[in-house]
């Protein structure tokens, strides 16, 4: 398993980004995905099956279904990961501070074809890394845009 941990600062309230971690269908604003849209009931809770398409180089795309393993708003999102790319869990936590909310977004993946997957998923861990801080930075300036208008 590779771990995949990061973390920003948003100058909003733990409410105000936990609406915008979980309006499903506008994460493509901010998350690295062609698409993303709830399959099936429920669209929110325990639960929740959220179906992401990633597009990749040459028009392919892979699609990885995430399903709610923790629902506790403006604290923490548990997800756990099932697609035929990557598998695993992770989490988004919030936590309150005096200027907005700390964010952090980690999973632990393993990648397919077992030990040789998982060889592969660590050299492309940093590549895995960097997205992640481009998303949280792209959901960090909506979260605040969005506050802001408020």
């Amino acid at each position: 398993m590779t771990l995949v941990d990061v973390e920003t600062h948003c100058e909003a309230t733990p409410a105000q980004v936990w609406a915008t971690l979980v309006d499903w269908e506008q994460q493509t604003r901010w998350l690295h995905a062609a698409s993303v849209h709830v399959v099936g009931a429920p669209s929110g809770g325990l639960g929740t099956r959220v179906r992401r398409r990633v597009a990749l180089a040459g028009g392919l795309a892979i699609a990885s279904d995430l399903i709610v393993t923790e629902w506790a708003p403006g604290r923490r999102l548990g997800l756990r990961r099932d697609g035929r790319g990557l598998v695993g869990i992770g989490a988004f936590e919030l936590a309150a501070t005096d200027l907005g909310t700390h964010l952090r977004w980690w999973e632990a993946l393993a990648g397919p074809l077992g030990p040789l997957g998982d060889a592969g998923l660590a050299l492309f861990a940093p590549l895995l890394e960097r997205a992640r801080r481009q998303a949280l930075a792209r959901l960090k300036a909506l979260t605040e845009s969005a506050g802001a208008a408020r």
